[in-house]
């Protein structure tokens, strides 16, 4: 099973309900037919939305990871 819950990298999709998600682990579990069913209504790229996020300079998040903006 294609892990969907990992740290995000470069390239980032999100879908129609505002979920994050690493652009290749989606497509590799879309062509595996192996979607967790909580995202079964992601059926294709059609249902994904490319973002491009930038650290915001000067904040630091929780867990020592960095604030983005959209």
């Amino acid at each position: 099973m294609v892990e969907l819950c990992v740290p995000l990298k470069r390239p980032i999709v999100v879908d129609y309900l505002g979920n994050v998600f690493n652009k290749q682990a989606l497509v590799e579990a879309l062509l595996n037919k192996n979607v967790p069913k909580a995202f079964g209504y992601i059926k294709g790229l059609k249902d994904m939305i490319s973002v491009e996020l930038k650290s915001i300079p000067g904040t630091k998040g929780a867990d020592s990871g960095y604030r983005v903006e959209a």
